[in-house]
């Protein structure tokens, strides 16, 4: 990825993150006074497959995430890349990560983390949703995590 910065100032320093930010610190203008800049580079994700706004649709789900109940949501193909916000009934969130998980690998944990009370409940409903889909142990699937911005 190339980043062009037009700046009058010179770079004073700059340092990627393990969340592969990439901070920018500019020479002061004033000597009390430096402008950091953070830059998210999403260099290990593929194009996204659909807009952020399309992540959770559902009225259940949607109100499971504005009560705290809901902070994960799965799909097939990614929506979203970490550090992203969006917003659900005009209350903002972020993204917190994203990451590839095989269904075969999720646990109750990570249905409660999707708004269900067991696996076993979140693989029914998501089968029943998905008429023609049959529960794959080896599929991937995107697990895209968020929290609410307060």
């Amino acid at each position: 990825m190339l980043i062009s910065i037009n700046s009058p100032r010179k770079v004073y320093a700059s340092k990627i993150a393990p969340d592969k930010s990439m901070m920018i610190i500019f020479e002061p203008q004033y000597t009390y006074y430096q402008k950091t800049i953070t830059i998210f580079m999403n260099t290990n994700y593929p194009d996204k497959t659909c807009a952020i706004d399309r992540l959770i649709r559902h009225p259940k789900l949607i109100s499971a995430a504005l009560d705290g109940a809901k902070t994960q949501q799965r799909r097939d193909g990614l929506y979203a890349y970490p550090h992203e916000t969006f917003e659900l009934e005009g209350i903002a969130f972020t993204v917190t990560s994203v990451e590839r998980q095989r269904l075969g690998d999720m646990t109750d944990a990570d249905a409660i983390a999707e708004g269900y009370p067991s696996l076993e409940v979140y693989k029914n409903i998501i089968l029943q949703m998905h008429a023609n889909m049959a529960w794959n142990e080896e599929s991937q699937v995107w697990v895209h995590s968020f929290k609410r911005i307060d």
